[in-house]
């Protein structure tokens, strides 16, 4: 038995034939039929190139090992499909035969079956390959974050446990005009001269348990004497089970000058309103005493006016009565406005009884149009509700005057009051000479007036006082108009 055929002797699920020089089968091995194209079906005498089609074109090759000029052949990983469609692999050895029969008469075939070490090889093979392509995809990956970092707009600092930079873009030596060989393998915190923005040694632990800095503010001077204010945020991270510390810096500078600018402008608009609204508190001191001193003095001359001989005399003293009164109502409006811009107006809610509220303020408004009929529909009357008296006394009074005003003397004017997810609604409608779509975009403008009102008094604050009551109490409101038609003024004030 030469080497060969000791090798494949050793070797476990080998099956074998024995062939004579016609390459008729003389014996077999008992599980040699799963080798075969059609299992089951090996005899002694046929043909074995029936059974193995691999032998075919291969007859001089296998004369030649049988002639013994040919040590022997060789086939490796030979597939054939099982009948459950499996795979089967297999190598074929071909020696002759070295035992008492006659030299060149007979031809061993060794089946080795190789399927499960081809499987596995195939296996190694894709897990190769599917490496390789990992390894490839990473270092694309790996080039693309570091272009990314090297280019990025932010200043990119990495350094080890002791806060020592190991690593900076160039933005980070952009930002501080310093070159990376005078950056890396530096303490940040000796660049930037706070002990905040990364640990030292003795730090170290206490920094471990918070993971990150968050949007830390650290000033800066550079080499030319400007100063920045850059803000950071760091994370601890580990690579290859060392903890290094990744720093992100933006150049916040201009959007701190800006913050500092719009917060002193800020405070001069706070002035200013608080000195307007001292004016207007003011100012309505002021005219108020002497416009109260005229007001009387021409209502004393109403009720004296049968000793007055002029006949016109009458006509003066009511208007004077009404343009007293005018004027009056109009540094009400403003003195409210300025309390409202200063902040000095703020919502008091208490338990009040809506019917009785709204009856009142009625009653007050259809004392000056006697021949009005303002209905009242309201859906509150059970119980007492939260309610700021004063805002919604500015609210209802300037919606009904206008209502009452901007209608004709015969049409209805309508106050709807009914509860609407945690709100107060009111409604108030009139049949009116309506608002321009124009008008409508600019209504809640200080001294704005519609373009359709002629000759109509009015001063133009009403409809900013509601908005702005509105406002302070959190609430919403809305207008639905048709010129010629009406309006209809939809308010929403929240309970809570």
């Amino acid at each position: 038995m030469n080497h060969l055929l000791e090798k494949i002797l050793g070797v476990q699920s080998l099956e074998f034939v024995e062939v004579d020089g016609n390459f008729h089968i003389l014996d077999y091995s008992p599980r040699i039929h799963r080798f075969a194209e059609h299992p089951g079906e090996v005899q002694v005498g046929q043909d074995s190139r029936i059974y193995f089609p691999e032998l075919i074109g291969l007859e001089d090759v296998l004369r030649a090992v049988l002639g013994g000029n040919e040590a022997q052949l060789e086939l490796t990983a030979i597939y054939r499909e099982t009948p459950t469609e499996e795979p089967l692999y297999f190598n074929l050895y071909a020696i002759p035969k070295t035992d008492n029969s006659p030299k060149g008469s007979r031809l061993a075939i060794f089946f080795q079956d190789v399927t499960q070490q081809n499987i596995l090889e195939r296996k190694y093979v894709q897990i190769t390959n599917d490496l390789t392509l990992v390894n490839r995809n990473l270092l694309v990956y790996k080039n693309y974050l570091q272009y990314i970092i090297k280019y990025m707009a932010d200043a990119l600092f990495v350094t080890n446990a002791l806060g020592t930079i190991e690593e900076c873009n160039h933005a980070a030596q952009n930002l501080l005009e310093i070159s990376e060989d005078r950056i890396v393998d530096r303490p940040i915190h000796q660049i930037f001269n706070n002990v905040k923005l990364l640990p030292i040694q003795k730090e170290f632990p206490q920094v471990l348990t918070v993971q990150t800095i968050k949007n830390l503010e650290v000033n800066y001077v550079k080499q030319s004497g400007v100063n920045l204010t850059i803000l950071f945020n760091c994370s601890l991270i580990k690579i290859d089970d060392e903890d290094k510390f990744v720093y992100i810096g933006r150049d916040i500078t201009e959007r701190k000058r800006v913050e500092k600018e719009m917060e002193i402008a800020l405070q001069k608009e706070r002035e200013l309103n608080e000195l307007k609204s001292n004016f207007l508190s003011m100012t309505s001191h002021e005219f108020r005493n002497p416009l109260t001193v005229i007001l009387s003095a021409a209502e004393l001359l109403q009720v004296n006016r049968q000793n007055v001989a002029d006949p016109k005399t009458s006509k003066y003293l009511d208007q004077i009565h009404k343009s007293v009164e005018n004027l009056l109502e109009l540094l009400d409006n403003l003195l409210i406005l300025g309390k409202a811009d200063s902040n000095k107006l703020v919502v008091q809610r208490k338990p009040i009884n809506l019917s009785e509220f709204c009856e009142d303020l009625l009653e007050t408004l259809e004392l000056s149009s006697p021949i009005r009929r303002i209905s009242l529909v309201n859906q509150c009357e059970d119980t007492l509700w939260p309610m700021d008296e004063k805002l919604l006394a500015h609210i209802l009074n300037n919606l009904l005057s206008n209502a009452l005003k901007y209608s004709p003397n015969q049409t209805p004017v309508y106050l709807r009051l009914y509860p609407e997810n945690d709100a107060l609604c009111l409604e108030v409608e009139d049949q009116g000479i309506g608002i321009t779509l124009e008008d409508q975009t600019n209504l809640f403008e200080l001294f704005h007036r519609g373009k359709n009102v002629g000759n109509i008094p009015g001063n133009g604050l009403g409809m900013a006082i509601v908005q702005k009551s509105v406002e302070i109490y959190g609430g919403s409101v809305m207008v639905s108009s048709e010129p010629g038609v009406g309006t209809i003024f939809k308010v929403n004030l929240p309970l809570k």
